[in-house]
């Protein structure tokens, strides 16, 4: 799915680049470190010190790092987050850390045990190298372990889950058959009912039981800020913006509308029949999580209210595409669904949510 880079992806390749073009001007321009001797035997010794420290400080914060991985694990590892936890280790930038930290590790260890040729042969842009990547694997590390400790907090953990949503695992879950005529410009879809006819792995097991979590607290706030995460996923699939929290004015600002438009030009929507699987996906979802709750919380109407507005901001979202017309109708159909769910539950306060 066509989904923008998150801010920590946006660091990590600007972290990486910057290693490979400072690597490749020392190695261009046989870039020194240190400041040379009179004598070989003290550039070697210079050497060896830089080096060792090196080496020794970058196994230190390797240690810690490991440590707040296991730690950030046993604090994950409740049992509302049994299968969440996996995903903590399903992440191409904690591998990446790992990796450069073990080249890097791994390179000042050989240089160590090479020292005394590399001063022999002058090659010390070899130790400006292993400095380098120390570097790149201690801000990698920062990066890493700040978004293993944000993830204490569920919010921010189901934020990365819902990242994690993407069109290649909803259409491998075979949950909908769609079909897009272009001759006529029209969709047919069919859902998948039978649970047998699903693939192994549901995309939204992991927040699911963050979902969970909030149900069982009975926290409504949590509730409606999950179920918006999960209906970003829809909008961003079709290169839409979605705000976190619902909008009381529809009226948007100039500011806000540049932002939208050049969301928009930068986010390039899926196809037809893709964007319709992952809306019906996430939409049937949304709807029977509302439907659960009417006997899990005793028949809340705020929360049907909650939902509706949830859906709401989603139609305008989708409005701007053109695309977005079948998308739109699904929305009205999971509305249609949930307020008949919820018909004989007793009326909240004096705003009824479908008049906005």
């Amino acid at each position: 799915m066509r989904f923008p880079i998150s801010l920590r992806g946006t660091l990590a390749c600007a972290i990486l680049l910057s290693c490979g073009l400072a690597l490749y001007m020392t190695i261009r321009w046989k870039l020194n470190v240190i400041a040379l001797s009179a004598t070989s035997s003290d550039n070697a010794t210079e050497a060896f010190y830089l080096l060792s420290t090196l080496v020794q400080a970058l196994a230190g914060v390797f240690a810690i790092s490991i440590a707040v991985l296991f730690l950030a694990a046993q604090i994950y590892t409740r049992p509302q987050y049994a299968r969440a936890v996996s995903e903590i280790y399903n992440d191409f930038l904690l591998w990446v850390t790992v990796l450069t930290f073990l080249v890097a590790l791994g390179f000042g260890v050989f240089l160590i045990t090479k020292v005394n040729w590399v001063v022999s042969s002058g090659l010390y842009y070899l130790l400006t190298s292993e400095v380098v990547l120390s570097g790149t694997a201690l801000c990698l590390f920062l990066i890493a372990v700040s978004e293993q400790v944000a993830n204490i907090d569920p919010y921010r953990f189901a934020q990365r889950l819902a990242q994690k949503i993407s069109v290649r695992k909803i259409l491998r879950y075979k949950f909908s058959d769609v079909a897009y005529d272009r001759d006529k410009g029209t969709v047919a879809y069919q859902l998948h009912v039978y649970g047998y006819l699903h693939g192994r792995s549901d995309p939204l097991a992991p927040i699911h039981e963050i979902v969970l979590w909030a149900v069982k607290n009975r926290d409504r706030v949590a509730m409606s800020a999950l179920i918006r995460l999960l209906l970003s996923v829809v909008a961003r699939g079709y290169g839409v913006p979605y705000r976190p929290t619902a909008e009381r004015d529809p009226r948007p600002g100039r500011v806000h509308s540049i932002r939208r438009r050049g969301y928009m030009v930068v986010c390039r929507p899926l196809s037809v029949e893709h964007g319709v699987a992952v809306a019906l996906f996430i939409l049937t979802y949304v709807v029977r999580r509302a439907q659960r709750l009417i006997e899990e919380w005793e028949g809340l109407d705020i929360v049907r209210q909650q939902y509706i507005l949830n859906i709401r901001d989603l139609i305008r979202a989708l409005a701007y595409r053109t695309k977005g017309d079948v998308a739109i109708r699904l929305c009205l159909y999971a509305v249609l669904h949930i307020c008949l769910s919820y018909s004989k539950v007793k009326r909240y306060g004096a705003d009824e949510a479908l008049r906005h």
